[in-house]
């Protein structure tokens, strides 16, 4: 069915959602996982490859979450769930056939699938276009490249910190943006460190009577955050 028609009332015992990184918001996953319940061995499965639209849930909520199971830095654990992600890692170099397996465990381990993904490569390096859906589709790596779009947010996210320093007496810099009708109300405050860098604190504001109407037309689970 498509999201955003009726699909309550469903008592399915078996789940399975193809594509996921395509899906705008988690109804469909909501309403086969709600009807599951009077089933006594009910199993749900998603099947989907990286994508490159990073608010939606496969990625903002499935890929955290079993990244977080998969962690073993992390004590998070869920014996109902059972989780197989194949990626290359962050710091492969793409070019490094050796690599490939780690995304590709059919396709490459043999020559024909190989010479496949040399071909892909090939044309990935010489048209930058296609370099976002070698990286998706061949190497399983969820890349945020929006058309016009402002920054790579996975170099966003790696300027991060566990650990946010005290910013008592600082210096500090406060930009206020104030909405008109349908954006947001923020204000931002900046901390120049000692070491060179910034520390950043940023709130966003919006109307309460909006508030589950906007959480709809932006496909952004405002209220968990």
């Amino acid at each position: 069915k498509d999201a955003g028609k009726t699909g309550d009332g469903f008592n399915p015992q078996c789940g399975i959602i193809d594509e996921y990184h395509a899906h705008k918001t988690s109804e469909i996953y909501d309403i086969l996982e709600s009807g599951m319940g009077a089933r006594t061995q009910p199993i749900m499965v998603i099947i989907t490859k990286a994508g490159h639209e990073l608010n939606n849930p496969a990625y903002r909520v499935e890929y955290d979450y079993v990244s977080r199971l998969l962690d073993p830095n992390k004590v998070e654990t869920n014996e109902q769930y059972f989780v197989m992600v194949n990626e290359i890692d962050k710091d492969d170099d793409i070019k490094d056939e050796r690599n490939w397996i780690k995304a590709n465990p059919i396709l490459a381990s043999h020559e024909v699938g190989k010479k496949y993904l040399r071909d892909r490569l090939e044309m990935a390096l010489a048209v930058p276009e296609k370099m976002r859906d070698f990286l998706t589709k061949n190497m399983n790596v969820w890349v945020n490249m929006r058309d016009g779009g402002y920054m790579d947010m996975q170099a966003w996210k790696d300027c991060g910190s566990d650990q946010f320093p005290d910013l008592s007496g600082r210096e500090c810099y406060v930009g206020i943006d104030l909405s008109k009708r349908i954006d947001l109300t923020a204000v931002s405050f900046i901390f120049p460190l000692d070491n060179g860098s910034f520390a950043v604190e940023s709130h966003g504001f919006m109307p309460e009577d909006t508030f589950y109407e906007r959480m709809k037309t932006d496909n952004v689970p405002y209220d968990l955050w």
